[in-house]
């Protein structure tokens, strides 16, 4: 009878993966279809000033910044993972492209805008469909009863976000699909979803916003 050969081998067992630590408390958002998990976002300051101390409260929102805000606020969002999309790669890599990467991998920004943009100014339009997507939020049949929106699916994801209380028209009765997303507006738009009230007014001032601006208590809970 031959040499008969045992051999021995040991798997290793996988590391745990890194949780990440986030501050605040998160803000769980229903989600009108249960077969989806709800996207969980965070009561906490997302937004910056800039250098000048302005904070610029009536200028455009890019797609990248806007993009940015979403991402820092979910509460799965990892930036010590490099998220990579059809929109992202290393060789394009930029400063928002981690953002934009996530995103995308959430909702898919090709539905949304094609060729993908980020350096231009997102529509109210835009960032409703986005931001409803997002929380998984079905477009209602109920209409919105703004008088601009003529959309029927459109007039859906605006009514349900109205609804909600995280949108608001204007006094005229219009929304303003195509008009810019504001500094301000997206503040005051994503401080009603996540319910952030925590104020740093007296621990930071900018020249171009003043008590009596309508958004003032919005930007100073957000402002980082």
């Amino acid at each position: 009878m031959g040499d008969i050969a045992l051999y021995a081998f040991w798997i290793k067992d996988p590391e745990p993966q890194k949780k990440p630590s986030y501050k605040g408390n998160p803000v769980v958002i229903r989600v009108d279809n249960p077969k989806h998990q709800p996207h969980k976002m965070l009561a906490r300051p997302y937004l910056n000033g800039y250098g000048d101390g302005t904070f610029r409260p009536d200028e455009p929102m890019t797609w990248a910044e806007a993009m940015t805000v979403l991402a820092k606020i979910s509460a799965d969002y990892d930036n010590g993972i490099a998220y990579i999309s059809d929109y992202v790669s290393m060789d394009n890599y930029k400063w928002h492209s981690n953002y934009v990467a996530y995103i995308d991998k959430k909702i898919n920004l090709f539905d949304v805008q094609k060729p993908f943009s980020p350096d231009t100014a997102i529509t109210r339009k835009d960032f409703s469909i986005i931001l409803a997507k997002l929380l998984q939020l079905l477009p209602t049949s109920n209409a919105s009863g703004f008088s601009d929106i003529f959309d029927s699916n459109l007039d859906g994801y605006i009514a349900i976000l109205s609804q909600r209380g995280y949108i608001n028209g204007y006094p005229d009765g219009t929304f303003m699909p195509e008009g810019w997303l504001t500094r301000a507006e997206i503040v005051a738009i994503m401080n009603r979803v996540t319910g952030l009230t925590t104020t740093n007014e007296g621990k930071i001032s900018f020249t171009d916003i003043a008590p009596h601006h309508w958004a003032y208590d919005y930007i100073m809970s957000a402002v980082e």
